[in-house]
């Protein structure tokens, strides 16, 4: 994730037949979108998903049928600075229970008028003005950067199919936040992206790898979650 926030991002793999069918519309997206903001942005920094580098508090709050994947903040094991030509990369090992569906963003942007020099909503940009600064760095994805995500090995295709772009949205920073400001409850947002959701997994062994990059925000970034899922998924 990165300042006019780039992040890993996914949306509907099951594809435009699970819309059809099982009814994944705007508004079941818009909310699996703000379940998964108030898991990454209110976690103590400490146990934020985007931070995490192991896998080792992938569980810590998640519940329900939806559980969700992070991207990460621009972070790299050789410690150089995340561009283009070097990403910023992650392995991660986890576990989880059967039945859980899994959302998360291949690559995405969010935009809101926090400043963090002084930690407060003073930028001043309309909705628009804050959807048109995060726009082409999505565009820039499909037309000059990639997109790949696998599952098990075999390789996602059509990922630009799956961009969506937000409505204005809200949401809530609490003391100790990732975001290192004052708690308050931050509007308007915005973000777009390219949003995958998997049907849960078979018990086992699985591995998901995504990537991302825009030559234009000069961010990439290259996440693998090794996953072992195991029975007795509940509710």
């Amino acid at each position: 994730m990165l300042s006019h926030r780039a992040e890993h991002g996914y949306f509907c793999c099951y594809g435009r037949a699970f819309v059809r069918e099982h009814g994944c519309s705007q508004g079941f997206a818009d909310r699996l979108k703000r379940c998964r903001g108030t898991l990454h942005l209110r976690a103590q920094p400490s146990q934020s998903p985007f931070t995490d580098m192991t896998g080792a508090d992938f569980s810590v709050g998640q519940s329900g049928h939806v559980w969700f994947l992070s991207g990460t903040f621009c972070l790299n094991m050789n410690g150089m600075p995340c561009t283009f030509s070097n990403p910023a990369a992650v392995t991660r090992d986890v576990t989880m229970p059967t039945g859980k569906a899994l959302f998360f963003p291949v690559l995405n942007s969010e935009a809101d008028n926090v400043d963090f020099a002084t930690g407060k909503q003073d930028l001043g940009f309309t909705p628009d003005q804050l959807r048109s600064q995060i726009t082409p760095f999505m565009d820039d994805v499909v037309t000059r950067g990639f997109l790949t995500t696998s599952i098990d090995g075999v390789a996602l295709q059509n990922l630009a199919s799956y961009r969506f772009a937000s409505p204005v949205f809200s949401y809530t920073l609490p003391d100790n936040n990732i975001e290192g400001v004052p708690a308050q409850t931050v509007a308007p947002a915005v973000a777009d992206g390219y949003y995958l959701m998997l049907a849960p997994l078979s018990t086992g062994q699985h591995q998901i790898h995504f990537t991302g990059g825009s030559p234009l925000l000069n961010f990439s970034l290259d996440v693998t979650y090794n996953i072992t899922v195991t029975p007795g998924g509940g509710g």
